[in-house]
């Protein structure tokens, strides 16, 4: 974690970086985890797209990827 809060996670999620976010989520990032402004990795993913004018379709992978990881957390028996 950096001076800002920020995890692995974040940078990988304003890079596009579906594998990243992938190996960050497997290596035990938290995927709720908000930095010191309160940002998640989703606020990273689609700022990525507003300042790097990238087609939609990474910000679409980016947020399957982490409603994926969300929805395997929450299913999973307690």
């Amino acid at each position: 974690m950096d001076r800002d809060g920020h995890q692995e996670i974040h940078y990988r999620a304003l890079e596009g970086d579906v594998d990243g976010i992938s190996d960050r989520l497997a290596a035990g990032d938290d995927i709720s985890w908000t930095d010191r402004r309160g940002f998640t990795a989703l606020h990273f993913a689609a700022q990525q797209s507003q300042r790097k004018k990238r087609p939609v379709i990474v910000n679409v992978a980016v947020a399957r990827e982490l409603a994926g990881w969300c929805w395997s957390l929450a299913t999973q028996p307690q």
